[in-house]
């Protein structure tokens, strides 16, 4: 599919790519090249691009909610495209991190945290995926993204079971799921 294909694409780019703003380097250094120049300069779109990439990104998770993919009827599995897509978000979002500089992975842990605690998400499709962002943030610098997620994480459990109804509850409430 043009989604795995550009996936692929991309994480091959972040792979010899380090994102990393150079810009500052033309105020620094008077002895740069015309190209190393313009390299400098055009570094200072990285920052935009990982964050528009995550914005597409999570445009894609929205329209791959358990609901919006198949009927009730059907299984609650991801089907074999919704695997293969996961998998393209995860390695590319993954290999983007890793390249990124301490600032724009910054930026980019910031979104993900945003977009993970503003929506609820069903566990089997879009949560995975979202999970699977988290879980590279967390990977890449992990003392910054578990001093985000843990605290946030360990509030919302608290604050949904201080009701010991919870416990007698067949179906658990999908913020709690989630």
């Amino acid at each position: 599919s043009k989604c795995m294909i550009t996936f692929q694409f991309i994480a091959t780019f972040a792979t010899l790519v380090p994102f990393v703003d150079c810009s500052s380097a033309l105020q620094e250094r008077d002895d740069l090249s015309e190209v190393e120049r313009e390299l400098c300069s055009a570094s200072a779109e990285f920052e935009d691009f990982v964050l528009q990439f995550m914005d597409r990104c999570f445009a894609l998770i929205e329209s791959s909610t358990l609901e919006q993919t198949r009927e009730e009827t059907e299984t609650e599995k991801m089907t074999h495209l919704e695997s293969l897509v996961e998998l393209g978000l995860s390695s590319t979002f993954s290999t983007i991190l890793t390249q990124c500089s301490k600032e724009i992975f910054k930026a980019a842990l910031d979104k993900v945290f945003n977009f993970a605690i503003t929506n609820i998400f069903e566990t089997r499709v879009s949560g995975r995926m979202v999970a699977d962002m988290c879980r590279a943030a967390v990977k890449c610098h992990p003392g910054e993204a578990l001093k985000l997620f843990v605290p946030h994480c360990c509030s919302v459990i608290a604050q949904l079971t201080v009701n010991d109804d919870v416990l007698k509850e067949e179906e658990l409430d999908k913020e709690l799921l989630w």
